[in-house]
This record gives C-alpha cells, sequence and structure tokens, in this order.
C-alpha cells in the first residue's frame, strides 16, 4: 500500500509539473536614439564618408558641427554605393560651414545610410597645399 501512495505521489508530482505556465518574457522597451560622433581630417579637393545603420524608422540629423579652419564645405546624406567604394550617393547635400543646429534632417527607413563631408576648393587657401581640415560631424539615428 505505501508503495502505491507513493507511487500516486510521484506521479501527481511528474503530471503537476508539467501543467506550469512557461516562463514570462517582458517585452523590450526601444533604447531611443543612437548618437555617433565622427572625427578625422580631410585634405584639400578631398571627401570622407561615415556609413551608420538605422536600425527602425525614425527621424535622422546629421550635425556638421566643427570644421579647423572654419571654411564652408560640401555637406550630404545618401546610401553608400552598391558595389563597395569609396563616398556616397548622396540623396541630399548642401555647402555649409559647421554649427550647432542640425544641417540635415530626413525620416528615413531601416537600413544602413552614409553621410559625407567634401571640400568645395576652400580648404587649400585655407590650410595650405598639404595641410588637412580637422573635422566632427555628429549623428543621430534610430
Amino acid at each position: 500500500m505505501r508503495r502505491f501512495v507513493l507511487a500516486c505521489l510521484l506521479a501527481g508530482a511528474f503530471a503537476w509539473s508539467g501543467c506550469t505556465s512557461p516562463p514570462s518574457t517582458t517585452p523590450t522597451t526601444p533604447s531611443g536614439p543612437t548618437t555617433e560622433n565622427y572625427q578625422g581630417l580631410i585634405v584639400p579637393n578631398g571627401f570622407v564618408a561615415h556609413d551608420f545603420a538605422a536600425a527602425d524608422t525614425g527621424p535622422v540629423t546629421v550635425t556638421f558641427t566643427v570644421m579647423s579652419p572654419s571654411i564652408p564645405m560640401g555637406f550630404g546624406l545618401g546610401t553608400p554605393p552598391v558595389v563597395p567604394g569609396p563616398g556616397c550617393n548622396l540623396t541630399r547635400s548642401m555647402v555649409t560651414t559647421a554649427g550647432s543646429a542640425a544641417q540635415l534632417s530626413v525620416t528615413a527607413d531601416a537600413g544602413l545610410y552614409c553621410v559625407e563631408l567634401y571640400d568645395v576648393g576652400n580648404l587649400v587657401g585655407a590650410v595650405g597645399p598639404k595641410g588637412q581640415g580637422g573635422f566632427t560631424i555628429t549623428i543621430v539615428h534610430p
């Protein structure tokens, strides 16, 4: 009789363990926008490009924040080339000086984008024929 009761208790324990709820999961909350600072040097008559990935659809702001020396430069936003290579396929561009307000703002789908800074002929006279200009670009994206 004791074996029968023990067998029933064990069978009940195994049956009960199979009836428990699965562990609950808490949905993740978006972490907010990502801010990237891209710094470097640009040579006279040259360009620099930087790729970034937007993880979701949302606002993208790009700010040409620092240029030393302070001169007008070409500045644009687009997508990387289909065939890997330098530069961007610019969808928006302008000639602007560095500042604290975003020069480019778009709503973008999730995907790969790039920003490009290029000399429009002003850098040679500002830093000499072999000089380079220092810059900072701030990108905020989902």
